[in-house]
């Protein structure tokens, strides 16, 4: 090999040398990456009302509906940095009604959304698009229906028993 050609050839691929270094480089970070287990605390199931008004059983619906679903979130996946449940009044009108068995309540339910890790000791983050659904309740004396759809049903004929999953 000619002199000029060993140059050329040396010359062209020493900026190379730093791109195939595993070694970090001054561009690259040599931070960890942070921890990522769940930073969300499982909020409480709330208490139910000894008497129900109107307003309290909706009160109680839309905290038990918050409860319930941001605790089957981190009860099912790991990692979970942020979570967010809304009422909204897009499909149903918020609205609570006592029959004889108990108390309807409806509503307009945002979420869950959620910010999550998608792996172990990842620094890339992740988040979900939340659904719109409505919310109905039957609530009972002894019994909490729910059922969850794109409009207004009787949790009677379509909901299920739930209680607060547990922490």
């Amino acid at each position: 090999m000619n002199r000029r050609r060993f140059v050329a050839l040396t010359v062209s691929t020493l900026p190379l040398g730093g791109c195939l270094s595993k070694a970090p480089t001054s561009d690259q970070s040599t931070t960890p990456p942070p921890e990522t287990e769940t930073d969300v605390e499982k909020p409480m199931c709330p208490e139910r009302p000894e008497s129900f008004t109107s307003d309290s059983a909706l009160a109680f619906a839309i905290a038990f509906e918050k409860a319930y679903v941001k605790r089957e979130v981190l009860q099912g996946h790991e990692r979970v940095i942020s979570i967010d449940v809304s009422v909204d009044e897009d499909l149903v009108e918020k609205a609570a009604t006592q029959m004889n068995d108990g108390w309807v309540v409806r509503f307009t339910v945002t979420g869950p959304t959620y910010q999550y890790y998608p792996e172990p000791n990842s620094s890339e983050t992740r988040h979900t698009d939340p659904p719109l659904y409505a919310a109905n309740y039957l609530i009972t004396d002894q019994t909490i229906l729910r059922a969850e759809a794109t409009e207004a049903v009787d949790p009677r004929e379509a909901g299920s028993k739930v209680s607060c999953p547990p922490g």
